[in-house]
């Protein structure tokens, strides 16, 4: 982000009654690196408003809440992967099916995303114990974090795609009681 953006009005009202996220963000899905003597609390606060900020400056329409905690939780992991590189700060707490289901659904572009980079790899080691529908869907999440769209995957398989929204839903509810997959993110 440049320092030098100035912050409209709007966005700095979208930050100021937002602000509570950045606690949720660190307490509930990173909470694992609390008490690390590599991340101190302000600092990953510290990043979390940087995360804000960002999502304040990109936010066009939808649920602000929703998108300023990817933007929080990315920076926090960001400031982590500067701090330990070669760490990997993922907690079962962010495999939650809340989190799967919020990176189905998602339609943009995630290649960036470090948490997606880091699911893919842990996904694609999993996904040979599977066949069929579940197989399916795996592989559909895969193409999602990738970016693609549940209509690009259906016209891909040549199927609706309520189909698609089906295998989905199957893989996550599988890979949420995959002892195994689970193992895999810890």
């Amino acid at each position: 982000m440049d320092m030098n953006t100035k912050l409209t009005a709007a966005q700095q009202a979208l930050i100021a009654d937002n602000l509570d996220l950045i606690e949720k963000v660190i307490r509930g899905s990173i909470k694992q690196i609390i008490g690390n003597p590599d991340y101190s609390y302000e600092d990953l606060y510290q990043s979390g408003c940087v995360g804000i900020c960002k999502a304040a400056i990109h936010f066009k329409d939808g649920n602000f809440q929703q998108y300023a905690r990817k933007s929080i939780r990315n920076a926090i992991l960001d400031y982590c992967q500067e701090v330990q590189p070669h760490s990997t700060v993922l907690s079962l707490d962010m495999m939650s099916e809340e989190l799967l289901e919020r990176l189905t659904d998602m339609d943009y572009l995630v290649e960036e995303d470090a948490i997606s980079k880091l699911l893919l790899s842990r996904i694609e080691e999993i996904k040979k114990n599977y066949s069929g529908i579940t197989a399916k869907g795996i592989t559909a999440i895969e193409l999602k974090l990738k970016g693609m769209t549940g209509a690009d995957i259906a016209k891909l398989y040549g199927v609706e795609a309520n189909h698609v929204s089906a295998w989905i839903a199957r893989a996550r509810t599988k890979l949420l009681a995959d002892k195994e997959f689970l193992g895999v993110l810890a």
